[in-house]
């Protein structure tokens, strides 16, 4: 699943467009069945005058529909964040230190591939080892 960035709204646009494919969809699947059922029980039937019970049926039907969607993602999101913290709360202190140099050591080995790497940057270029190595602006 998409994530979307609280700070830039990355990824804002990918839900937008999904949510309004998913309430088009649900619209037309509204009207396909609105006008079949209307075509096979309705004397004369008229085929504009399904659209105008489908348009909001469809329209208030699909929004539900991305709302309950949107609540069942948040709730195995946060069942799936439950049980980390519960294997997370299960680890030995001595697991957590081992992890924890690991995750050090795997740090300095992408730090020293980074440098082995470098070749000098552009402007507007950036990947940010100044930072990486404590680097503070204007200080020598």
């Amino acid at each position: 699943m998409a994530r979307i960035d609280i700070n830039t709204k990355g990824g804002s646009e990918w839900l937008n467009h999904w949510a309004k494919l998913r309430i088009g969809y649900f619209t037309i699947g509204t009207w396909i069945g609105i006008t079949l059922a209307l075509r096979f029980f309705v004397p004369g039937f008229v085929w504009g005058y399904s659209i105008w019970w489908a348009l909001p049926l469809g329209i208030v039907g699909g929004f539900l529909y991305l709302l309950i969607w949107m609540g069942k993602q948040t709730a195995d999101v946060q069942l799936e964040r439950e049980k980390e913290a519960i294997i997370e709360a299960s680890k030995t202190p001595e697991q957590r230190a081992t992890e924890a140099a690991e995750r050090e050591a795997e740090a300095v080995q992408r730090r020293a591939e980074m440098r082995q790497q470098f070749i000098g940057l552009h402007l507007g270029d950036s990947v940010g080892m100044m930072h990486g190595r404590g680097h503070v602006g204007g200080v020598p």
